[in-house]
């Protein structure tokens, strides 16, 4: 259960520091506040889903070990989306 958790914490942190600079990555400088505001806004929606769905789970299931799985399977498959939907090219040419 503890890698769970180790997992959890070091996908998340790994991928907070990469994601407020991909909107600039894509977008010129006064639509990169529009889409760090989405970024942010998409954060705020996970602090508020994310509790939820972990009592829920913890309800339904009796262990919070389904919650954990999912949260952890919702940053992997978020990383996934990064590799594959942000090409390389577009990163290596700006100052990030």
């Amino acid at each position: 259960m503890g890698e769970v958790h180790a997992t959890d914490a070091a996908s998340h942190f790994a991928a907070l520091s990469i994601s407020f600079t991909i909107p600039s990555a894509y977008l010129s400088k006064s639509a990169a506040a529009g889409g760090i505001a989405m970024v942010t806004s998409i954060g705020a929606l996970g602090g508020v889903v994310g509790p939820a769905f972990q009592g829920w789970a913890k309800t339904h299931y009796g262990s919070m070990d389904v919650g954990l799985y999912f949260a952890a399977i919702m940053v992997f498959l978020g990383a996934m989306l990064f590799l594959i939907g942000v090409p390389a090219k577009v990163l290596a040419g700006k100052k990030i």
